[in-house]
């Protein structure tokens, strides 16, 4: 096995995992295309790509034929070259063997450049196309080498100034790093672009939530509606290797049960608690003795 590299990302649809992902390896990618490099943008404007390298269009059948037989670090760019060249999905497959669903979701993405292509300058892209550009992981990056001809800390910020102006901002999700089986310290937080929250009524009828407004009687910054609750699992009885014929009884018959927790009660509580992260979670949560359980 030889070691490439590895990335994380978290989004809300593959799509924009997928571009995020890009962007995190660090080489001068800032999505799947539309960016410095991209070889089909720079054709179409007859220049070099930023690697100082004649953009050659289209590309030769068999070199595209390797690129996407041979892994590599740039066979997901040669993928989507492919695709504008009109190849199919089956034949991608044949040659690349990755699942035809992961292909199909990078030929949405393919398909919905020549949406944004279709606009000459930032202005004149409607509000709708540029908010679903954002939730398909386009960065502000990617938009302002499309519209205005080039990557630099100017013309990115004038994108997002741009898209603010028309209230396409990211909303922050949580993502719970215990599952939910006690509460989570350091929980990770990632950035997405959704749609505002729709209450329904008891009428039926349908409420605009707010974001970024104070909510009623919380004096918090959050969304209108009703809050998540964190759903606890079901009790357990005491430790497992004690027979339970061992275990006091209640008036019903039955064993006692309590609140659970992840870590053994008893004589192995101590031998387990040696890791950090079992250490951390028992100055939250008190262990319960052979006399309180009574």
């Amino acid at each position: 096995m030889k070691s490439v590299g590895e990335a994380m990302s978290i989004g809300r649809t593959f799509k924009e995992s997928l571009q995020k992902g890009i962007r995190s390896m660090e080489v001068k990618r800032f999505g799947l295309g539309l960016d410095a490099n991209d070889k089909w943008l720079a054709a179409q404007r007859k220049v070099s790509t930023d690697e100082g390298t004649p953009a050659r269009w289209p590309i030769e059948p068999e070199t595209l034929r390797r690129k996407l037989q041979i892994p590599s670090q740039g066979r997901l760019y040669y993928i989507r070259y492919a695709f504008k060249q009109g190849w199919t999905i089956q034949k991608i497959y044949e040659l690349a063997r990755i699942d035809p669903w992961f292909l199909d979701q990078i030929e949405q993405l393919v398909k919905f450049e020549d949406v944004l292509t279709g606009y000459r300058k930032l202005a004149d892209v409607p509000r709708e196309v540029l908010f679903e550009a954002k939730q398909m992981g386009y960065s502000d990056a990617q938009l302002a080498n499309l519209y205005l001809g080039k990557i630099s800390p100017e013309t990115i910020l004038q994108v997002r100034a741009h898209r603010k102006a028309l209230g396409i901002v990211p909303v922050y999700k949580l993502v719970d790093t215990c599952a939910a089986e006690f509460e989570a310290a350091t929980p990770y937080y990632y950035s997405t672009y959704e749609s505002p929250v729709v209450q329904i009524g008891n009428k039926g009828t349908g409420e605009r939530g707010t974001r970024g407004k104070e909510s009623k009687g919380t004096g918090k910054q959050g969304i209108k509606g009703t809050r998540e609750k964190r759903v606890r699992p079901p009790p357990r009885s005491l430790d497992p290797s004690i027979p339970r014929s061992l275990l006091p009884t209640t008036k019903s018959g039955s064993a006692p049960r309590r609140r659970s927790s992840f870590w053994a009660v008893g004589p192995t509580a101590s031998a387990r608690a040696s890791s950090s992260t079992t250490a951390a979670c028992r100055r939250r949560l008190r262990p319960m003795s052979w006399a309180s359980s009574r």
